[in-house]
């Protein structure tokens, strides 16, 4: 027997009827073109479709780091609310960076604030196994199905790094579909495809651009080539070159002499670090960046 309602004006009303076979295709449509949309426009979001398991709104830190990432390259101000308590995010100690992460209560959940607009260089210090390199792969690949004319130079510690984080950039572009409900790249960036014969690990590009990406050592550098960002991963490989005074110069030297010739406007650097010691390269970068009147700031993940 059927169940009736009874309204607060006392009209009996029967419960809504069962959704049919094509009504629910056509909700669970809308509901992944909404996740395709958000993709799109928020780099977390982002993250959280390409892979839902790494990226969780439990991960206080990846959070972050993805909101800090995306404000500093659009240049404006960028807001996430996080279905988890601000309880469980108040507990990440950002102390030691010169980031203001704004975090306010909103129902059950906590909607983030950060603005690094008309910043130059994002100095990003995080210990290893953060999934910082991770986050980058991912942030360029978002980057280039944006803007795809945008040339990207990453350098590393070593050319077999650079070339490395190149190959998963790539890849991540080139995704192929696992099972028919998976959404994948070419779903939220279908414009930006790899050039054909043009897939190589240390240069390659976006289809109808005549370069897109470009990886090297720090200490090889790039020739005749020239880009909108740059992102140094980890020059430093370890303690041993972190606590030895004559590599430090010859990275730095390599870091002003050869790196910052590569850089186009509009000028972006991103450095990603594992923080050493006073005179490590993102020391080294503040102090000059000082000197000469550009904007840093600073993430410090304990």
């Amino acid at each position: 027997m059927q169940n009736l309602q009874i309204s607060s004006n006392n009209n009996i009303q029967a419960p809504p009827l069962p959704l049919t076979l094509e009504q629910k295709k056509k909700k669970l449509r809308l509901l992944r073109l909404k996740r395709i949309i958000r993709a799109r426009n928020s780099f977390w979001e982002f993250q959280k479709v390409i892979n839902p398991t790494a990226f969780q709104e439990e991960y206080t830190y990846l959070i972050i780091l993805a909101l800090c990432l995306q404000s500093f390259y659009t240049d404006e101000p960028v807001e996430h609310l996080s279905s988890v308590n601000i309880d469980h995010h108040k507990r990440l100690d950002l102390e030691g960076g010169s980031i203001d992460v704004e975090m306010t209560e909103e129902g059950e959940g906590t909607r983030f604030k950060v603005d690094l607009s008309h910043t130059d260089i994002l100095i990003i210090e995080c210990p290893p196994r953060h999934k910082k390199s991770y986050s980058l792969i991912n942030f360029e690949d978002w980057i280039l199905g944006r803007q795809s004319d945008q040339i990207i130079i990453t350098c590393a510690h070593n050319v077999k790094i650079a070339n490395r984080m190149s190959q998963f950039v790539r890849d991540g572009i080139d995704g192929t579909r696992l099972d028919p409900f998976q959404i994948v790249y070419s779903d939220i960036f279908p414009n930006t495809v790899l050039k054909h014969g043009q897939k190589a690990k240390e240069e390659w590009a976006i289809e109808g651009q005549h370069i897109s990406y470009v990886s090297g050592g720090v200490m090889s550098g790039v020739t005749s080539m020239g880009g909108n960002l740059i992102i140094f991963d980890d020059l430093i490989k370890g303690a041993l070159e972190a606590f030895n005074e004559n590599h430090l110069n010859k990275v730095w030297d390599s870091y002003t002499g050869t790196w910052l010739s590569r850089l186009e406007k509009p000028r972006k650097q991103i450095l990603v670090m594992t923080p050493w010691a006073i005179g490590d390269p993102g020391d080294m970068i503040q102090k000059g960046a000082d000197e000469s009147g550009e904007m840093v700031k600073t993430l410090n993940l304990k």
